[in-house]
């Protein structure tokens, strides 16, 4: 279990039930109650990141439960956060409108206290689960072209030459002359459409290339790893690009410049790779 996430908000009409408390006493949960989802939400807006769960106690939607439902579940900070509804009889309409505004689980109250306590445990897992994941894509990938960043690029690729050792591959570094007046003129917003577009453009070409990575490395440098038979293939790789590039509808003359190097020692590539990886550069 994360450190950061080991707190269990409770909403209640009333004190917390004996047998809901029983279920997450002793699990070294801290439990924040509170009477009213308006409170939950100022709870969550101070410190959503350590929160493990949200457990409403309820016997039918009401209008603030509902407005705290679709706010955690409109929220990136807080959409991860699973809800649970904890009540007294098995309405199936209820719980119908429950899991369509995004509740995690229904949980009949006269359940033994250890279900109940196994069905939150669950549902707190997901939420780790999901964090998780979420952290390990942000480690990753790159945020605004969500395709390889810098790290992570060197790691698959040092993995692909490992793997491949009898293939010769050529690394390709490149950028765009002038990107940054290209932002001056154009702004910010469109100097990330155009960022994206160049992911693309790498995306497409990797869909059709077994051995192939590629990544972004930083601002307008980009860079991808490819097996050849013969160099020309590589050449068409580059040419392909210049002439997607070519048609990107913006006044601006786009000059791609290329870096290109033959993979010839792979111990030695692997090995600053693996050094670039570690030290940022």
């Amino acid at each position: 279990m994360d450190g950061n996430m080991k707190t269990v908000l409770i909403v209640r009409p009333a004190p917390l039930s004996r047998e809901i408390r029983t279920a997450i006493s002793g699990d070294g949960f801290e439990v924040i109650e509170t009477s009213f989802a308006e409170g939950a939400l100022d709870a969550l807006a101070v410190d959503a990141e350590k929160f493990a769960a949200a457990i409403f106690e309820l016997e039918r939607m009401t209008e603030d439960a509902r407005h705290f439902i679709e706010v955690c579940k409109g929220s990136s900070y807080t959409k991860e956060i699973p809800i649970l509804i904890i009540a007294d009889r098995n309405d199936v309409e209820f719980q119908m409108e429950c899991y369509r505004l995004g509740v995690f689980d229904f949980i009949e109250k006269d359940l033994p206290s250890d279900i109940i306590r196994l069905r939150i445990h669950n549902a707190i897992d997901h939420s780790v689960l999901a964090l998780t994941r979420k952290l390990r894509h942000v480690r990753d990938y790159d945020q605004v072209t969500n395709i390889y960043g810098k790290h992570h690029f060197f790691e698959v690729t040092a993995k692909m030459l490992q793997e491949n050792q009898g293939v010769d591959f050529a690394m390709v570094y490149f950028n765009i002359e002038k990107f940054r007046m290209l932002n001056s003129f154009f702004g910010i917003e469109e100097g990330d459409r155009f960022i994206r577009f160049i992911a693309d453009i790498l995306r497409e070409i990797g869909s059709r290339n077994r051995l192939f990575t590629y990544g972004h490395m930083h601002a307008d440098i980009f860079a991808f790893c490819a097996s050849f038979m013969k160099h020309v293939e590589i050449t068409a790789i580059v040419e392909y690009i210049e002439k997607e590039l070519s048609h990107y509808p913006l006044a601006f003359n786009i000059v791609p410049k290329f870096g290109i190097t033959i993979v010839e020692n792979y111990e030695e590539d692997i090995n600053v790779l693996s050094d670039c990886r570690q030290t940022g550069h």
